[in-house]
């Protein structure tokens, strides 16, 4: 699975990036979904489109205010649906301290804290909040006769959810150890795409026989290289990164034949690409790319 993200100069452009991964879905695996434990919420809104012009381009329009809207009524509606189906296929009522750690899809982290904030809310309105905490001090009872979107939007509601669940918040996003020790741990995932459609499923991380230890000496070895990648990203000028952006306007709107202008001016050094890179060096008369690679 791959995704990319590129914006127009502006406040969002810092929020872009590209990443990807592989994974095999088999039996035996380390992490095991719970069946029946999956919810989808779809909705038609334009908070998120492309293309959106006449003139080639690789950026969207984004709606803000509709974005975050959408976001947030979709991970409140699937988590309601999860918690539904938990009790009746489990007869489990489930809450977020049932979960040792959560996965959001993940625009920006204050984002992903007002969704942890607006479960948690979720939950009081449920009867539940013995996992809550400052729930007498914090009054989030004041907030239940309002409708939604006006929650979403008061910095006061988000306030009220980042005190109530400021406690499972800090154990969630405190680093974790990947070892045998996270053998039984049960996970929430949230996934969401703009348009809108979001999905919410658990896992657990079973750790029983070598195969499964195996498995996860593999995945540990797998995210510790990932977090090397990281770190060797470049850092980049902000007025440098909208130079070389575009450079890859420009190229989205030249007529063919035509050479990147990175190529022509030798910039393969200055973008410091990964041993044995891919990358464009040629589009000739009849729009045929051409690539080269990089030495290893």
């Amino acid at each position: 699975m791959a995704d990319i993200a590129v914006y127009d100069a502006g406040p969002a452009r810092c929020t872009g990036g590209a990443g990807a991964f592989a994974a095999l879905v088999g039996p035996n695996a380390v992490l095991s979904f719970e069946r029946g434990l999956r919810a989808t919420y779809m909705v038609d809104v334009y908070d998120f489109y492309k293309p959106n012009q006449p003139v080639p381009s690789e950026y969207p329009v984004v709606e803000g205010q509709a974005s975050l809207q959408a976001y947030l009524t979709a991970v409140d509606e699937v988590y309601k649906l999860f918690c539904q189906k938990a009790e009746k296929l489990r007869n489990e009522v489930v809450n977020i301290s049932d979960f040792d750690a959560m996965f959001f899809h993940c625009p920006f982290t204050r984002l992903v804290q007002k969704a942890f904030g607006v479960l948690a809310f979720a939950d009081f309105k449920r009867g539940l909040s013995n996992h809550l905490t400052d729930t007498i001090r914090a009054k989030p009872s004041a907030f239940l006769l309002q409708p939604r979107e006006l929650n979403y939007m008061s910095r006061d509601f988000a306030k009220m959810t980042a005190q109530i669940s400021a406690k499972l918040w800090a154990q969630k996003t405190e680093p974790s150890p990947i070892d045998n020790t996270l053998g039984g741990k049960r996970l929430l995932f949230f996934s969401y795409g703009s348009g809108a459609a979001a999905a919410m499923f658990s896992a657990r991380i079973l750790i029983l026989e070598k195969d499964t230890r195996d498995q996860c000496t593999q995945i540990k070895q797998s995210a510790n290289a990932a977090v090397a990648l990281l770190e060797e990203r470049l850092c980049v000028h902000p007025k440098r990164y909208n130079e070389i952006l575009a450079l890859r306007e420009k190229l989205l709107s030249s007529a063919a034949p035509y050479r990147p202008e990175g190529v022509r001016n030798n910039l393969t050094d200055e973008f410091s690409l990964f041993p044995n890179t891919y990358y464009l060096m040629n589009i000739g008369d009849k729009y045929r790319r051409y690539y080269t690679q990089t030495s290893s």
